[in-house]
């Protein structure tokens, strides 16, 4: 999964040069209702804080499982965090987190790729112009798979049923 998730974001990073190449000076970076163009700068700058977004990003997905043992228990926003940050579990903690990180930032990276061509697409048209139609399907298409993921986040990082048994009991 490390591999894929690599790959999405140097392919990524990969399309952006590309798209640098070809935009004008002046682009687009921001659009409001209707997908008109309404916040300008230059390629450089929209390109620069696309970086930015993205290697922080990257970070975040693909050191969460380190990064997130740095932070005292109580700031960890994690279900059962108490359960599953005990020491002893912190080894299969890992693990697991990093199963969940790694396919939500292919995701995201996914979706990031999917604006930049269509912020690409509306730069080079006149006027500069979202297709909304795309816009919209990208965006419901990764909230859904946002909701799947939360919704699945939730019922993996349940207390097991033996280790229950055991608390009750014990």
């Amino acid at each position: 999964m490390r591999g894929v998730f690599i790959g999405v974001f140097l392919l990524q990073l990969i399309l952006s040069l590309i798209f640098l190449l070809f935009l004008p000076d002046r682009v687009a970076i921001h659009f409001g209702a209707g997908g008109l163009a309404d916040g300008w700068g230059s390629k450089w700058t929209g390109f620069c804080l696309g970086l930015g977004v993205q290697v922080s990003l990257f970070c975040v997905f693909y050191f969460m499982d380190r990064i997130m043992f740095w932070f005292p228990v109580r700031w960890v926003n994690l279900p059962n965090r108490t359960y599953w940050l005990a020491p002893e579990r912190r080894e299969e903690t890992r693990e697991k987190l990093s199963a969940f990180m790694l396919p939500f930032g292919i995701a995201f990276f996914l979706f990031f790729m999917a604006m930049n061509a269509l912020t690409f697409h509306a730069n080079l048209s006149d006027p500069v112009r979202l297709d909304m139609r795309f816009f919209w399907a990208c965006f419901i298409l990764f909230l859904a798979y946002t909701v799947y993921w939360c919704v699945r986040l939730c019922l993996e990082w349940r207390i097991p049923d033996q280790d229950k048994t055991k608390e009750k009991t014990g």
